[in-house]
């Protein structure tokens, strides 16, 4: 019986600068199929940066397929960098992959294996590209133990053939090193067997259990071997410290100067300033308003501020001038031309008299 793949390539429109991966059977720790702890790695297109499988373990299986039947692989991206070399590999210890090609009829077993898709690219650069997923084979006729094959070819990794690019025809591609790959086998992992990791260290296999046969006799047990007391601890002595010297260093007496001493009024504590003593200061004398009006202009009426009592008339500019004083204002007008007018007293409160005519 042989596996049959039938290949399916995708070019999403929406990611056009992405590389190519596989994504049907579902990868490990890929959006479809996260890993531990629900691990997504998100750039899962990029080249394997650890082999196999980017260093991913072993996941739930994420389809059952029937040896000799087909198998739908999925392998989406946009960038093909020229096509290059694709394989397809099963391994059913996650360390010995066997390329599967339609020329070879070998059964496989009965189990869970790992599927990887596999490509070197022909142009960019030199990188190489692995997938895995977890898938359990189903074989109604056993398929024996292993599953013999060509060994899967890994290039351009450190500690692998190096294969430059090869965009043209009759260009070396590495087709002569992947014809010399030999022929290996991957087994089915037994149950308490050491399987190995994807990091290739063996995991210890537990001692095997021993039964008893009744027919052998069983050897008495031997004696307790008597322990020892412990003897008792040994006392530590105490520890006496080194003598450490000592020496008498003088201190001389420290003299300070005594303070000034400041003359005293006669309260203890108190002290005296003297107060420097001034000349008395000059009171200034008050002058008396001037009840004349100032600044009365000639030939027009004019209201002055000025100290007055009400109903009182004054004269200016000589007599050819005249108002009556109202809240401390008064409004001076002319005189009839020819005339002057005089305020001195004659009396009578009228404004009329002391009228002089000129």
């Amino acid at each position: 019986m042989a596996l049959v793949f039938i290949l399916a390539l995708l070019a999403p429109s929406v990611v056009v600068n992405a590389h190519m991966m596989m994504t049907n059977p579902a990868p490990r720790s890929s959006k479809t199929n996260p890993g531990p702890n629900n691990f997504i790695d998100y750039t899962y297109a990029a080249p394997l940066g650890k082999f196999p499988c980017k260093g991913y373990a072993p996941q739930a299986s994420v389809k059952t397929v029937q040896a000799g039947s087909s198998l739908a692989v999925t392998v989406s991206g946009g960038a093909t960098h020229g096509g290059g070399h694709c394989f397809f590999s099963l391994s059913y210890d996650g360390q010995t992959f066997v390329t599967l090609d339609s020329i070879i009829r070998t059964s496989a077993p009965a189990g869970k294996a790992t599927f990887a898709w596999s490509w070197i690219n022909a142009i960019g650069n030199r990188e190489y590209y692995m997938n895995c997923a977890d898938i359990t084979i189903e074989n109604p006729a056993g398929g024996g133990g292993a599953l013999a094959g060509p060994k899967l070819f890994v290039a351009n990794l450190p500690g692998y053939p190096h294969i430059g690019e090869f965009p043209n025809a009759g260009q070396d591609d590495g087709r002569a090193l992947i014809a010399q790959v030999p022929t290996i086998s991957t087994s089915v992992v037994v149950v308490g067997s050491a399987p190995t990791t994807v990091d290739n260290i063996p995991v210890p296999t537990p001692a095997p259990t021993v039964t008893p046969d009744p027919a052998v006799p069983t050897p008495p047990a031997s004696a307790p071997i008597p322990t020892l007391a412990s003897p008792p601890p040994i006392p530590t002595p105490p520890t006496v410290p080194d003598a450490v010297p000592t020496f008498a260093i003088p201190v001389l007496p420290v003299r300070f100067p005594r303070p000034p001493q400041w003359p005293h009024n006669g309260h203890k504590g108190s002290i005296e300033y003297p107060v420097p003593s001034f000349p008395p200061m000059p009171t200034p004398r008050r002058k008396r308003p001037s009840t004349k009006p100032r600044n009365v202009p000639k030939g027009s009426s004019r209201t002055v501020n000025t100290q007055c009592t009400d109903g009182e008339f004054r004269c200016a500019d000589r007599g050819i001038k005249i108002g009556e004083c109202f809240r401390n204002h008064i409004i001076f007008q002319a005189v009839p031309p020819g005339t002057k007018w005089s305020t001195k007293a004659t009396g009578q409160r009228d404004s009329r008299l002391g009228v002089n005519a000129t």
